[in-house]
C-alpha cells in the first residue's frame, strides 16, 4: 500500500514537471488524483491504521488466552524423608565419644577428607525433607472461562470500532480535499473574472480618454474611469492572493509541498444531481452513517463491558498436563551425582484448576454498577446522534434543493447581466450611454458571475456534505 502511494506521488510530480513548459498545454489535476494522494499521505489515516493494527493484535492476544499454551518450567519440591538411606553418613555424631582430643582431631580430619558434609544450613533444611527438582514442559488450556470469553468479545468489538474510525477518517479526508479543490477552482474562476473586469475597465478607460479628447466626456468621467481601472487592478491582485492561498490549502490537504508548476483543474460543467428522496437518504443514513455506526459500536462495547464484570461471578476451569524428568533427592555433597541418569526419573501429571470468587466485599457488584452506568450513557448518546443525523440530513437536503434553484437562477442572471454589459459598452462607445450606466452594467455582471460561482461551489460542497453524512459515495446518491 505504501509503495502504491509513493508511485502515485511520483507520477503526479513527474506529470507536473512534464508540463512545466509554458508553451505546452497545462496538465489537468483531477479531483480523484488529489483524493488518492491525500489518502496515502494523511497522518490521521496512518494513525487510524496503527490503531487498527493494535486492536487486531489485542484481539489475537484475547483469542490466544483461550487456546493451548506450552511452557518450559523448572520447579523445586520438598519430599518427606523416607527410610531410603541418604548419600552421606553423619559420622560426626560419634566424635564426642572419642576420649582423647588428639585422636578426636585426627578422626575429624579423616572424616572431612573421606566424606564432605553439607553446610549447616543445608543440613537444617533437609532435616525433615529431601529437596528435589523437576525439569519439563507444561501444556495448559482453558476449559471454561466466562471472563476470557467476554474479553475476546470485547477485543473483537474494539477491533470493529477502530475499523469504523479508520473508515470515518478516510471519509473526512475526502471531504476536506473536495472542499479545498472546489475552493481552489472557485479562486481560479474568480481570477479569470477579475481579469475580464480589468480588461473591460481598461477598454472603458481607453474609450473615455478618446471621448474626453473629443469633448464628449468630462474630466470627472475620465477620473472615474481611471479610478475604476486602478480598482480593478487591486481586485485582481486580491483574487490572485486568494488563489495562492487556496492552492496552498489544497496541497496541504494532499500532504505535499507545492511543486510550483502550473496545472489546471477539471471543471464541473455537468453537475451531479441527487436522485434519492429525503426518506431514502434518511434510511441510508440510519445504516451507513459513520457517526451512527460508531455510536452503535460504542454502545455494544459498553454492553460487553457489563458482561465482563458479571463474568467475575463465574468460575475459571483450566486443564494442565505436565511432563518431564524429576530428581526427588538432590545430593549436596557432590553435585556431579545429580547429573547421572540414575538420579532422574520420568514425571507426568494432570491437574484440573478451578477458581471462583466467593466474596469480594462488594467490589464486583460496584464494578457492574459502574459499567451499567456507562452503558446507559452510551444509549443516551446514541439517541442524540440518531436525532442529530436525521436533522442534518433534512437540513442538508433542503439546502441542496435551494442551492440547485439558486444556481440555475444565478446562471440565468449572469447571462442576462453579460448581455446588458455588452449593450451598455456599445452605447457608451457611441457616446449615447453614460458612465453610470456602464459602471452599473459591469458591477451587475461581476456580482452575478461571482454569485453563480459561489452557488455552484456551495452546491458541490452540499453534495459532498450529504454524501459524508449518509456514509455513501456520491456515485450512489447522484446521477449525472
Amino acid at each position: 500500500m505504501k509503495q502504491i502511494g509513493l508511485l502515485l506521488i511520483a507520477m503526479f510530480l513527474a506529470g507536473l514537471n512534464v508540463y512545466a513548459d509554458e508553451t505546452a498545454p497545462k496538465r489537468v489535476l483531477t479531483l480523484k488524483e488529489c483524493i488518492n494522494i491525500a489518502v496515502e499521505n494523511n497522518t490521521s489515516i496512518k494513525a487510524a491504521e496503527e490503531d487498527k493494527k493494535k486492536a487486531l493484535a489485542d484481539y489475537r492476544v484475547a483469542t490466544a488466552q483461550r487456546l493451548l499454551m506450552i511452557d518450559m518450567n523448572i520447579k523445586t519440591d520438598g519430599y518427606p524423608k523416607t527410610n531410603i538411606p541418604t548419600r552421606y553418613v553423619d559420622a560426626y555424631q560419634w566424635l564426642p565419644y572419642i576420649p582423647d582430643s588428639i585422636d578426636r582431631a585426627m578422626a575429624k580430619y579423616l572424616l572431612d577428607q573421606a566424606q564432605p558434609q553439607p553446610s549447616p544450613f543445608v543440613k537444617a533444611l533437609t532435616r525433615d525433607y529431601d529437596l528435589g527438582i523437576t525439569l519439563g514442559v507444561t501444556a495448559s488450556i482453558s476449559l471454561y472461562s466466562e471472563k476470557k470469553t467476554r474479553n475476546q468479545e470485547f477485543a473483537k468489538k474494539n477491533l470493529d470500532m477502530f475499523r469504523l474510525q479508520n473508515k470515518k477518517a478516510i471519509g473526512d479526508v475526502i471531504y476536506n480535499v473536495k472542499n479545498a479543490y472546489c475552493m481552489y477552482l472557485m479562486a481560479g474562476e474568480t481570477v479569470v473574472l477579475k481579469e475580464k473586469m480589468l480588461k473591460n475597465n481598461k477598454d472603458k478607460l481607453r474609450m473615455t480618454e478618446i471621448l474626453y479628447k473629443n469633448a464628449q466626456r468630462s474630466i470627472l468621467d475620465l477620473s472615474r474611469a481611471q479610478y475604476d481601472f486602478q480598482n480593478s487592478q487591486l481586485e485582481l491582485q486580491k483574487a490572485k492572493n486568494g488563489e495562492r492561498a487556496a492552492r496552498a490549502e489544497l496541497f496541504r490537504n494532499m500532504g505535499l509541498d507545492d511543486p510550483g508548476t502550473e496545472f489546471s483543474l477539471e471543471d464541473f460543467n455537468d453537475l451531479p444531481r441527487v436522485s434519492c428522496s429525503l426518506e431514502q437518504l434518511q434510511k441510508m443514513a440510519e445504516v451507513y452513517s459513520p457517526d451512527l455506526q460508531l455510536a452503535r459500536m460504542q454502545t455494544q462495547i459498553y454492553r460487553v463491558r457489563v458482561d465482563m464484570e458479571r463474568a467475575n461471578h463465574y468460575p475459571d476451569v483450566d486443564l494442565q498436563v505436565l511432563g518431564g524428568l524429576r530428581n526427588s533427592r538432590l545430593d549436596f555433597t557432590s553435585f556431579k551425582n545429580n547429573f547421572t541418569s540414575d538420579a532422574w526419573k520420568p514425571s507426568i501429571g494432570v491437574n484440573f484448576l478451578a477458581r471462583m470468587n466467593l466474596f469480594s466485599s462488594g467490589m464486583i457488584t460496584s464494578r457492574i454498577a459502574s459499567a451499567n452506568a456507562d452503558y446507559n450513557k452510551s444509549l443516551y448518546k446514541e439517541t442524540d446522534i440518531i436525532n442529530a443525523t436525521r436533522t442534518l440530513v433534512i437540513a442538508q437536503y433542503q439546502s441542496l434543493q435551494e442551492l440547485s434553484t439558486m444556481m440555475d437562477l444565478s446562471k440565468k442572471l449572469m447571462q442576462d447581466a453579460e448581455k446588458n454589459m455588452l449593450l451598455a459598452k456599445k452605447s457608451y462607445e457611441s457616446g449615447a450611454g453614460t458612465q453610470l450606466e456602464i459602471n452599473e452594467a459591469i458591477m451587475s455582471y461581476e456580482n452575478a458571475a461571482l454569485g453563480y460561482q459561489k452557488s455552484k461551489n456551495d452546491y458541490l460542497m452540499a453534495v459532498a456534505k450529504i454524501s459524508s453524512i449518509v456514509g455513501l459515495g456520491e456515485d450512489s446518491l447522484c446521477k449525472k
